[in-house]
């Protein structure tokens, strides 16, 4: 099987919760990297600002 198809999140939408710190956090990162899109929730809204706004 064709890696880039395998791994391919192209257009998909991901809502990621605890995104900003952690395992969340790096997983907003890939998620974003691959080129999907990603929704990211955590109940400490300031350091999610700042992490959103880097990605």
């Amino acid at each position: 099987m064709d890696d880039n198809k395998l791994f391919s999140v192209s257009g998909n939408t991901a809502l990621v919760i605890g995104a900003a710190s952690g395992i969340g956090l790096a997983i907003s990162r890939l998620y974003s990297a691959l080129g999907g899109n990603v929704m990211m929730a955590d109940y400490d809204i300031n350091r999610l600002s700042g992490e959103a706004k880097k990605n």
